[in-house]
């Protein structure tokens, strides 16, 4: 399903059996921030 603002929602291209893992973890400093910011607001509308 895709979501307002162009995301898919409750997709996942991983086997059912792996552990949810965090690839990448932005920094607060610089432009990382907006990535941050974007990360968190996403995770936010997929709870929805």
């Amino acid at each position: 399903m895709m979501g307002q603002g162009g995301y898919a929602t409750n997709e996942s291209y991983f086997p059912d059996s792996m552990p949810e893992v965090k690839f990448y973890q932005p920094m607060t400093q610089g432009s990382e921030s907006k990535i941050l910011d974007r990360l968190a607001h996403l995770r936010e509308l997929i709870k929805k």
